[in-house]
């Protein structure tokens, strides 16, 4: 809850600063929206590769480095049309630096030529700003649920981890 209401405000802050300056031609809500989406993936993020680390010294070292490894398969992608590759886009916005990347890529594209991303063009193009939004909802649901199992599933230092596969349902 600490990380959402310090997130909420970097999200509220940041689209009052960029639409206020330097992306005044797209939408407050919808920046608002992509920031918070993102900030939320983000989060969920943290808690899955939390699960992976029992020292918080490493984790502090390891967690920037994954993200920024997290955001090079965007750079695959030299277009930033969105009527190419569709669902390879779709596949690596699995990853939500990936996706947050394409939405950028979108908002640009969209102030370039002095429209700004609206709800009125958020459907443009085969692989639109639309899904960006979906992707990132959906990054945090996954992320969130795989933190979920990964900590049930991981040896910690206290507790006994669960099976891979629970056979309980079974019997």
């Amino acid at each position: 809850l600490t990380a959402l209401t310090v997130f909420l405000w970097i999200a509220v802050t940041t689209t009052w600063v960029v639409s206020s300056t330097f992306l005044s031609n797209s939408s407050g809500p919808l920046l608002l929206l992509f920031f918070t989406l993102f900030c939320l993936s983000l989060i969920s993020l943290s808690f899955l590769l939390s699960t992976f680390f029992s020292n918080s010294k490493l984790a502090a070292i390891v967690a920037p480095v994954a993200l920024f490894c997290l955001l090079l398969p965007r750079f695959i992608f030299f277009s930033t049309n969105s009527n190419e590759q569709y669902q390879q886009k779709i596949a690596a916005s699995f990853l939500s630096p990936v996706a947050f990347a394409f939405g950028a890529d979108f908002i640009a594209v969209a102030e370039g030529a002095e429209r700004g991303i609206q709800f009125s063009n958020i459907d443009d193009g085969v692989f639109s700003f639309r899904i960006v939004l979906q992707m990132l909802f959906i990054d945090s649901i996954l992320y969130l649920v795989l933190a979920w199992y990964l900590d049930l599933i991981m040896p910690q230092e206290f507790g006994t981890p669960l099976p891979w596969v629970s056979t309980s349902c079974v019997d």
